[in-house]
């Protein structure tokens, strides 16, 4: 080795073994030496004559061929006790006047930590000199003159200096003893007194070695060595009998796993790893990257199914059950020996040894045959294998360390095929694994969190039966009561009595109900006591599945949704008992739904939620947030709101009954009667706007039928008896909705409208029985005469011809323009029958109407809340907007499409005998086409206005201002509107005379 100092300072070092050392070319370069190695130049050495530069060259090449590490041929290190350029005896010696090294190495220019702050001790002087004395020893003849001198000079400088630091820098003395020496010796007779003395030296050498302090530090160093190349044998040896199980993993993981157990070998022996840390350490590092180096490439045969297949020598195979084994005490092992807990779990062999566990397993079960259970499941079940991982999981040690127990234990129910779960070294601590989910929001291991509870719940939907491994069962009755320190409010205590009253069942056995510690738990918490059992419970899998539902992450919490859905769509009614006695689940969803209700602005538009359209919870999650944002301000709460709402329409309407109906009624009680009535109820017409449209949204998202009858009881109420005008409205909310369909404000009446019309579109008899049947059940609005009423039956097939006929021809503009024929009413008329047909085939409706006699006798006949209001705007549709007149006929037209033999005889049949004072659709018609036609007397140039205004209206005329465009517009409306009846009374007639009763394919 040539070191080369300053001040006292290491600046470089040249390891000179394996290098080539020559002169320079060229006459202005004569003194300078170059070193190399393997063709590059490693360092420049400039001498001050020629004579020096061939001692050195000969010095420099000896050391070259040199094998030991250790030995120091030049230090050009001043001596504190002398000046910087003299020896112990005076001698000056010429130092380099240039020392540059080209590409210096860091790790080559200290191989042994030995730099510039390290302490200068005796020991190392010692250690330097005894090596170079070793060396030089044996190349030199003790018998002859000129070695003696050389041994005596260096016996004479040993002595000497044998208390402070040795300077391994030659003196002149030594450089010219060393030249005489080589010129004066023949070759033969060299090689001669070499072999004749080869005992003698060796006798010397080891007298000599006898008083260097290294001599005990050797052979442990080589006993080290040796056990460096056993323990890598061992670790290729564990390598190639897994390695056809997974290859893959194990290419990346060899290297770093063989010197990390070998630093481990030779840091464990506390006697000597402390004073040779700073020689052993390099070399072992050195030893370690070599062999690293020189092993062969595993050669690839082939890829099939996933698997890489590495060619291997013939040998004894090693048993699974072994190398399990194995691999399970090299995970205990790390915490025996490692003792820096911050290294990460990732940084260790922890993930591959529990990689390999699992392969084991998988493997050994695919060459099972009869589907016993192996010797390794065996003892992986039986020493608790996993109730240790699980609570290395909750230390976190290593850091990291519940990520990778996650997914080890995801891979296990995955790839095992034998049921793991009724084992109760499985169960239990998957138990204690879900304590740990859904804890921390901003955990790093959400990811793995959901990964592991979804797969839990997929393995719970296979075998139902498994859920008892996971529920609190055999509570005494005192442990179950709760501590509750919240009063009840009056919705809640009404709710809870109707709730007990529809299930006495589940309450029965009343169970606890937890408060929730989801993002969106209710402002007044049930409080509990801390010293009781049932506290305890809502740390289980539901709690966690509905915490991770909450994520602010998309796909997150669209995975936890799907395995909430897993959950409550299992067919064990205890289990369904269990979700809705001691979970929050339905308070979860009902409270979420509440606080995303809020989230949305006040005064939205309600232009931009009726675009919106139907959103699906499971299309949301891949939309992003800042997508939403740009389109209007407040869609991506809505977004969110209609999201939620979505998926609990699918849970309820998936769930088991129990869990359904309990979940329905608390969202009717914290979201609809606490949240949504306030909001529908208030006197701002902004907020009424907004609220109204929002309501709409809602209900065309409620499809289940639990859920769709909860809302319809909530907007309608339950009386289905006949309405009484003078009795004030028993259902406010009812009632404030249908007098805002003939509200002072348009927009509030278009918007109230609309809602109805969506609302007449569910498939819930209760809808139309409250709105409209329930005060024409009993025929009350016919007048008791029998030979109209007959003759009126005797021509219901002219009905259409009647509606056509009530336009009079001078209003007529539709045969003038083309594209108004009534053949789009009538495609239209009979696929919208035949869909609303097959709604209403399980109500029950009669077939006909019922016999005169059976007519109520009643003075007043009151058509109900509904029928007014929409017969009053029927009567103002030649003053109302265009778009106002389209909505009220639109709502008309559905009703008369429904079924039923007394909705079509009041709305559809113009000859029934009405009683006096009682209104009809056809009769409020004809009093409009009255007015009509004594107002068209007053506005000159009628039909070609009339006929501008129907080709603007169809986009085939350019707007403009016209006089009397509200009226003519209505004209036009109400033409149309006729056509529209007409096709609907014909396509019921046709059924009728195609052999059934009027609804009766249906019915």
């Amino acid at each position: 080795m040539l070191l080369m100092y300053r001040d006292s300072k290491l600046l470089h070092s040249v390891h000179l073994p394996g290098c080539e050392v020559g002169a320079a070319e060229g006459a202005a370069h004569k003194c300078r030496l170059t070193i190399s190695r393997q063709r590059r130049e490693v360092a420049v050495l400039q001498t001050e004559s020629s004579e020096e530069r061939d001692q050195w060259l000969r010095l420099l090449r000896a050391g070259c061929a040199t094998e030991t590490e250790s030995t120091h041929l030049y230090e050009e290190a001043p001596l504190p006790s002398r000046p910087q350029n003299t020896l112990s005896n005076g001698i000056p010696v010429s130092d380099f006047l240039l020392k540059r090294v080209t590409t210096p190495n860091a790790y080559m220019d200290d191989p042994f930590g030995q730099g510039s702050n390290r302490r200068t001790t005796p020991e190392d002087g010692d250690h330097s000199s005894s090596q170079h004395l070793r060396d030089n020893l044996l190349n030199h003849q003790p018998g002859s003159r000129e070695g003696a001198a050389f041994v005596e000079s260096y016996h004479h400088s040993v002595n000497k200096n044998s208390a402070g630091r040795y300077n391994t820098l030659p003196s002149a003395i030594f450089l010219k003893s060393w030249s005489d020496f080589e010129t004066k010796m023949p070759g033969d007779e060299k090689e001669a007194r070499r072999n004749q003395s080869t005992q003698t030296e060796k006798k010397d050498f080891k007298e000599a070695m006898d008083s260097v302090p290294e001599k005990k530090t050797l052979p442990r160093l080589e006993e080290k060595i040796r056990q460096l190349e056993q323990a890598v044998y061992r670790a290729k040896e564990r390598v190639k009998s897994g390695s056809e199980l997974n290859l893959l993993s194990l290419s990346k993981t060899f290297k770093r796993t063989s010197c990390g157990q070998t630093l481990a070998l030779f840091s464990s022996n506390s006697e000597t790893a402390h004073s040779e840390g700073a020689i052993v350490n390099p070399m072992l590092r050195r030893a370690a990257s070599a062999k690293s180096c020189l092993r062969r490439t595993p050669s690839v045969l082939g890829v099939e199914k996933g698997k890489v297949l590495q060619k291997t020598k013939e040998e004894e195979p090693v048993q699974l059950l072994e190398s399990f084994i194995g691999h399970w005490k090299g995970i205990t092992n790390y915490y025996i020996v490692t003792t820096d807990e911050d290294i990460p779990v990732k940084q260790t062999d922890i993930p591959w040894h529990l990689r390999q566990m699992v392969d084991i397993l998988a493997y050994e079960e695919k060459q099972s045959d009869s589907g016993e259970t192996g010797p390794c499941l065996e003892y992986f079940l039986q020493h608790k294998i996993l109730e240790t991982l699980c609570t290395l999981a909750k230390a976190g040690y290593p850091p990291g360390m519940k990520q990778q127990v996650l997914v080890i234990i995801i891979r296990l129910l995955g790839q095992i095929q034998q049921p793991l779960l009724p084992h109760v070294n499985v169960h239990r601590p998957v138990q204690k694994l879900i304590c740990l989910c859904g804890v921390d929001p901003a955990s790093k291991t959400k990811k793995e969190e959901v990964q592991f509870l979804t797969t839990v719940c997929m393995k719970l939907k296979q075998d139902p039966y498994l859920l008892n491994f996971f529920i609190e069962k055999n509570l005494p009755d005192s442990k179950r009561s709760l501590s509750c320190s919240s009063v009840k409010t009056e919705v809640e205590a009404q709710e809870g009595d109707s709730a007990e009253a529809a299930m006495p069942s589940l309450t029965s056995e009343a169970g606890p109900s937890y408060p929730d510690r989801s993002p969106v738990a209710r402002k007044n918490p049930v409080l509990f006591n801390p010293d009781e059992k049932g506290a305890q419970l809502e740390k289980n899998l539901f709690h966690a599945v509905l915490t991770l539902t909450a994520s602010q992450e998309g796909r997150f919490a669209f995975k936890a949704c799907e395995g909430l859905l897993l959950l409550v769509t299992l067919p064990e009614e205890m289990a369904a008992r269990y979700m809705v006695q001691n979970t929050a689940l339905c308070r979860t969803l009902a409270d979420r739904l509440s606080d995303l209700y809020k989230l949305i602005p006040e005064g939205i538009d309600p232009g931009q939620v009726e675009s919106l359209g139907r959103v699906h919870w499971r299309s949301h999650g891949a939309a992003s947030s800042g997508e939403d944002e740009e389109s209007f301000p407040g869609k991506g709460a809505m977004v969110t709101f209609f999201s939620w709402l979505d998926y609990c329409n699918d849970l309820v309407g998936e769930a088991h009954t129990l869990t359904a109906a309990a979940a329905a009624r608390e969202i009717r009680t914290r979201f609809f009667l606490n949240v949504l009535e306030p909001q529908l109820l208030q006197v701002s017409e902004i907020g009424i706007l907004s609220a109204t449209a929002l309501l709409k949204g809602i209900v065309s998202h409620v499809t289940s039928s639990q859920l769709l009858d909860e809302l319809v009881h909530f907007l309608l109420g339950d009386e289905r008896q006949a309405e009484v005008p003078t009795e004030s409205g028993c259902h406010p909310l009812r009632s404030h909705l249908i007098e805002r369909c003939n509200h002072l404000s348009d927009e509030i009446s278009l918007c109230s409208l609309r809602f109805f019309e969506q609302i007449l579109q569910k498939s819930h008899e209760h809808i139309i029985y409250n709105l409209v049947l329930r005060n024409l059940s009993d025929r009350c609005y016919i007048a008791q005469n029998g030979g109209q009423e007959e003759g009126a039956a005797d021509n219901e097939h002219l009905n259409e011809t009647d509606f056509l006929c009530l336009v009079p021809d001078a209003v007529k503009t539709s045969h003038l323009v083309a594209g108004s024929s009534d053949d789009t009413y009538l495609l239209d008329a009979h696929r919208l029958f035949q869909e609303c047909c097959s709604k209403v085939r399980a109500w029950n409706w009669p077939r006909s109407s019922n016999a005169a006699e059976n007519c109520c006798s009643a003075a007043t006949f009151y058509e109900g809340d509904f029928l007014k209001t929409l017969f009053d705007r029927m009567a103002q549709i030649l003053h109302q907007p265009y778009e106002l007149n389209l909505q009220m006929t639109s709502v008309i037209s559905k009703l008369a499409l429904f079924p039923h033999p007394h909705l079509h005889e009041y709305l559809l049949d113009p000859y029934v005998n009405l009683v006096t004072g009682c209104r009809s659709l056809f009769s409020v018609i004809v009093r409009v086409i009255g007015d009509l036609m004594q107002r068209i007397q007053r506005i000159p140039q009628f039909d070609a206005k009339l006929l501008l205004v129907r080709r603007q209206l169809m986009g085939l005329e350019p707007e403009s201002m016209i006089d009397h465009a509200t009226l003519l517009k209505g004209v036009i409306v109400l033409e149309e509107f006729c056509k529209e009846l007409a096709a609907i009374s014909f396509v019921k007639c046709s059924s009728e005379l195609s052999g059934d009763r009027l609804g009766s394919q249906c019915l």
